[in-house]
């Protein structure tokens, strides 16, 4: 026969695992349930109830753990979502607001590594020979049109009849183009276009605690924005393929809007940051200096950007 002690500590150890709760959920029926909570997110809640995972919806819930259970609102309808996003767009330094049409400015580039490169072949060629002259001929230009497009031209490339040197300055020069195009992209929606323009699609508006959370669509990439209740952004996440995106930003506060300082992208690969300096000119705040620092797994690399001799388009 069996001892009963034995039964009874056996019922005990099997029972153990469904006993030892470690979290109180107070429903809004006032009823109370002991779980372990396994798994939780702004919609709902997961509890291991006698080993079976019960799904809970947040706005069902009081407490958990005693802490009050804030349900997330949502901004619903074509209409308030229209006001919302003007909201948003109004709450930001605008060139196109301040009667800005387009502009065209010259850029210059500087950059240990083109210093490193202009030494190389003074060194190589001397300072009077056509290859140090090419190389230093060279202009870029930003111009942005009405749409709020951009692009970057140079000046002709005069080739020195030395095909190395010519296809490697080549190279060098069109990278130049594409690391200034590349900083317009991320820069022209916080000042020169709107933020959420007629491109995006926004998918849904949360209100959080500190802000708001907006997922939205952008020429056929998904996206999420974190705002704060000023409706300054603070961080974006872009889904590109497989690849996420994701980008910070510091914004320093102007009597006509947030203005872009500061702005950081970074991917599994490559971090990139900006800083970035104005000049007013003809009453617009118009870049001056931009700053970027580029990080990967093998190399580092700093760059400056100087904005001058500004042609603007006014309405």
């Amino acid at each position: 026969m069996r001892n009963p002690k034995t039964i009874l500590i056996n019922a005990f150890l099997i029972l153990l695992p469904f006993a030892a709760f470690g979290d109180t959920v107070v429903l809004k029926s006032g009823k109370t349930i002991e779980a372990n909570l396994i798994e939780q997110t702004d919609e709902k809640i997961k509890l291991n109830i006698n080993g079976v995972p019960i799904t809970y919806y947040i706005d069902e819930i009081n407490t958990i753990n005693g802490n009050k259970v804030a349900v997330a609102k949502t901004i619903e309808g074509e209409s308030n979502i229209k006001e919302f996003i003007s909201r948003v767009n109004s709450a930001y330094y605008n060139l196109k607001k301040e009667s800005l049409k387009g502009f065209k400015c010259e850029v210059t580039i500087l950059s240990d590594i083109m210093r490193q490169t202009q030494n190389t072949i003074v060194s190589k060629y001397g300072a009077n020979s056509k290859e140090a002259k090419a190389l230093d001929s060279v202009k870029y230009f930003l111009i942005f049109d009405e749409n709020g497009n951009h692009k970057v031209e140079y000046t002709p490339y005069e080739k020195t009849g030395n095909t190395a040197f010519d296809h490697d300055n080549e190279k060098i020069i069109q990278s130049g183009q594409g690391m200034i195009a590349s900083f317009c992209s991320g820069w022209k929606p916080f000042v020169f276009n709107a933020i959420f323009g007629e491109a995006s699609t926004i998918n849904k508006i949360k209100e959080t605690e500190n802000g708001f959370e907006i997922a939205y669509k952008n020429n056929g990439l998904d996206g999420t924005m974190i705002l704060n209740k000023d409706f300054s952004a603070t961080q974006n996440v872009l889904m590109a393929g497989e690849q996420t995106v994701t980008s910070v930003y510091k914004f320093i506060q102007t009597p006509k809007g947030f203005l872009l300082r500061d702005a950081g992208m970074h991917t599994a690969e490559i971090k990139v940051t900006f800083m970035i300096e104005y000049q007013i000119i003809d009453g617009l705040e118009l870049l001056k200096q931009v700053t970027s620092r580029t990080e990967d797994n093998n190399h580092e690399a700093a760059f400056t950007y100087n904005f001058s001799n500004y042609e603007l388009k006014r309405r």
